[in-house]
C-alpha cells in the first residue's frame, strides 16, 4: 500500500510525502527494488541526489535486470560530469532491453555531451524508430536535427542547445 500511495504523490509533485511512502515501503521489504528506484527518483526530485544514488544501487542489487534503476543511476553520474560511467550504465540498461527508448535517448545525450556525435544519432535514430509518434521520439528527431546542422556548420545555430530529458 505504500508503494502505491507514494506512486499517487509522486504524481501529484509531492516528492515529500511520496519519499516518505516509498521509505515506509521499503523498510518494510529491503528487497523491494520498484521501490528503491522510485524512492530514488522523489529524493533526485528533493536534490538529495547521493541518497537518491544509494537507491537506484539497491535496486540494482535486488534485481540486475531493472533498466529504469540503470537508467537514472547514469542519469546521476551524468548530471556529475561522470560521462564514462554514464555510457556504461546507459549500455548495460540497452544490452538488458534494446526496446527502451529511454535508455537509447539518454545514451546519446552521453554520447553527444563526449561529443561522439555519430553514436549520439545512432542512439536517437533508434529512439525515433521505437517511438516514433511520442514525444521521446520526436525530441530525439530534433536533436538529429541540431548535430547534423552542428556537423555541416561546425556549430549549432544561436540559442539551440540539445533537448534534455531522463
Amino acid at each position: 500500500m505504500d508503494f502505491y500511495l507514494g506512486n499517487a504523490f509522486l504524481a501529484l509533485g509531492a516528492s515529500d510525502s511520496a519519499a516518505a511512502f516509498y521509505g515506509e515501503a521499503v523498510a518494510a521489504d529491503s528487497a523491494y527494488g520498484k521501490a528503491h528506484v522510485n524512492l530514488g527518483i522523489a529524493l533526485e526530485n528533493l536534490r538529495r541526489h547521493d541518497q537518491a544514488r544509494l537507491h537506484y544501487e539497491k535496486a540494482i542489487a535486488v534485481d540486475s535486470t531493472d533498466v529504469l534503476a540503470y537508467c537514472h543511476l547514469g542519469h546521476y553520474h551524468h548530471a556529475k560530469g561522470e560521462l564514462g560511467e554514464a555510457v556504461s550504465l546507459y549500455q548495460r540498461a540497452v544490452a538488458i532491453d534494446p526496446k527502451s527508448a529511454q535508455a537509447h535517448y539518454n545514451l546519446g545525450l552521453a554520447f553527444a555531451d563526449t561529443r561522439i556525435f555519430a553514436e549520439a544519432v545512432r542512439e536517437w535514430r533508434r529512439v525515433m524508430e521505437l517511438k516514433p509518434d511520442e514525444e521521446i521520439g520526436r525530441t530525439s528527431a530534433e536533436n538529429v536535427r541540431l548535430i547534423e546542422t552542428y556537423l555541416q556548420s561546425d556549430s549549432l545555430p544561436p540559442g539551440e542547445n540539445l533537448r534534455r530529458s531522463r
